[in-house]
């Protein structure tokens, strides 16, 4: 009995040793990763709970690592999509046209880190495959892959951050509904053809150099769409700026015409006056100072009246 039992353990201890292996190269890679995108997603998107979200985004992303082995890999994709797309949304604090623009654009961000790192990891290792048993036979150029995937994903969100931050004036904002097809579209391309590669075409070199030519491409699309979108900004503020000088233009010309009704009226006022005095005066020269007088009353009632 125990000599025919122990081959099972033997073989039971290898899957065990393996299977422990291969989750600590899961978190190895994916550790340092996913605080950075936790953060991003903090930074960016305005996030409502900050420590409801990680704690929630965190978890459930190490919990689906811990499991990898034993949960569909239809399952992981579902699961990276609700905790990369709608997590992220259902938790961010701003309009939904800035959700989706955002949401979209860290996504790229993400998977261009990814494809850049598979093709750092082929440059070093000339292989287009990378499991554990290979990673755990290349252990150096696997931590040196990560790292440098794991310096790109920063260098890009930093950049993402910095082009954001630029763009937070109302304009902008407002404008984002002629721009948010573009990073979304551009998101959906990029998933699918990873999720080709991952997992219908895992040795496939064409999918890698088409998804490197592809993400240089958005990356130049995505910079023309920001100058285009800095444009359009600066365009909407200066109609802005055109129609609030246009209106105290139009406030200075009233008040001058205003102006200049006063002084013509007080010019014939004075004019009035003086046919006035002139007539007292030739009234008093006559003698008919009754009459004289009688106009004084008159003209002194009139202006008492009606001052104008």
């Amino acid at each position: 009995m125990r000599g025919g039992s122990s081959p099972q353990k033997a073989v039971q201890a290898t899957v065990g040793e393996a299977y422990v292996t291969n989750v600590m190269l899961d978190f190895a890679g994916t550790f340092l990763v996913e605080i950075v995108i936790c953060y991003a997603w903090v930074k960016l998107l305005h996030i409502k709970n900050a420590r409801l979200f990680a704690i929630v985004y965190l978890g459930c992303l190490y919990g689906a690592v811990f499991l990898r082995n034993v949960v569909p890999t239809e399952a992981r994709f579902i699961w990276l999509i609700c905790f990369y797309v709608a997590w992220p949304f259902i938790m961010s604090a701003d309009r939904p046209a800035r959700k989706f623009f955002v949401v979209a654009l860290v996504n790229i961000a993400i998977m261009m880190a990814e494809v850049l790192g598979s093709a750092f990891w082929i440059a070093l290792t000339g292989l287009n495959r990378l499991d554990y048993d290979v990673a755990r036979a290349n252990l150096g150029a696997f931590f040196l892959t990560h790292a440098a995937h794991l310096f790109l994903l920063i260098l890009l969100l930093l950049l993402l951050n910095q082009i954001l931050s630029k763009g937070e004036s109302e304009e902008e904002n407002r404008g984002l509904r002629y721009f948010l097809w573009f990073p979304v579209t551009q998101a959906l391309l990029v998933g699918l053809l990873l999720a080709i590669r991952q997992y219908l075409l895992p040795d496939s070199v064409e999918l890698q150099d088409i998804s490197c030519a592809l993400m240089t491409l958005f990356a130049v699309a995505n910079a023309l769409m920001f100058l285009s979108m800095r444009s359009y900004s600066q365009k909407t503020r200066e109609g802005q700026q055109a129609l609030l000088l246009q209106g105290q233009l139009d406030e200075y010309l009233a008040e001058y015409q205003t102006l200049v009704g006063e002084v013509e009226r007080a010019s014939k006022l004075r004019h009035d006056l003086r046919n006035q005095v002139q007539l007292v005066k030739a009234l008093a020269e006559r003698g008919d100072y009754d009459a004289a007088r009688e106009h004084v009353r008159e003209l002194a009632a009139h202006v008492a009246v009606d001052p104008a």
